[in-house]
């Protein structure tokens, strides 16, 4: 699960992973059909990165994704 902080929790005072991660969820929730990602595994921890993994697998729609990180283009 892409773990975010609590809704109250003001965005200036996440870090740059958490931000990331309350951008993920947010997008993830609005259920789109296209994703444009750039770079969406930067400032992210393992278990996050899983998690990405796995709503990238289970997205029903069509996702570009741009990532110098080869190993994640590969798992997705």
């Amino acid at each position: 699960a892409l773990r975010c902080p609590p809704g109250e929790t003001p965005v200036d005072v996440l870090s740059g992973g958490e931000r990331r991660r309350v951008a993920l969820c947010r997008l993830l929730l609005q259920r789109p059909d296209i994703l444009l990602l750039d770079e969406p595994t930067n400032d992210l921890d393992v278990n996050t990165l899983r998690a990405l993994e796995a709503a990238l697998d289970a997205f029903a729609g069509c996702a570009l994704v741009i990532s110098h990180d080869r190993w994640f283009l590969d798992r997705v």
